[in-house]
């Protein structure tokens, strides 16, 4: 995963850092916010490839985020974080890729992202 610009959204100002060096290290453009109305703002200013949300943010909730976006750009992979079950969110599958409960493990995240990637490139 190199040269992508990823959005991530959430809360929990350590998995910000976490994932926000992670990306970066990888040679990726990272935008981080804790508030999904202002992540839909900096969406519609400028397309990312990913966008990583946590579901329970402030502003617009993860699913209501990913819909918008899916409407923008249905080739923007968007990854959901959460700390429910996968089972609540099978509906919303016409908008999210890749649901990852929390906690997860890095490695995890990082090949289901770059599958992602290869599906859509």
């Amino acid at each position: 995963i190199e040269d992508k610009d990823i959005m991530i959204v959430e809360d929990e100002k350590a998995l910000q850092v976490i994932l926000g060096n992670l990306f970066e290290r990888m040679g990726n453009r990272v935008y981080i916010t804790d508030n999904g109305s202002e992540a839909f703002e900096e969406f519609k200013r400028k397309n990312y490839h990913i966008v990583i949300t946590d579901y329970d943010v402030a502003g617009m909730n993860g699913i209501e985020l990913a819909a918008r976006v899916k409407e923008i750009s249905e080739d923007t992979g968007v990854v959901l974080l959460s700390g429910w079950t996968m089972g609540e969110f099978k509906r919303y599958s016409n908008f999210i890729d890749i649901f990852i409960a929390k906690p997860f493990n890095i490695e995890d995240l990082i090949k289901n992202i770059a599958g992602l990637i290869n599906k859509v490139s």
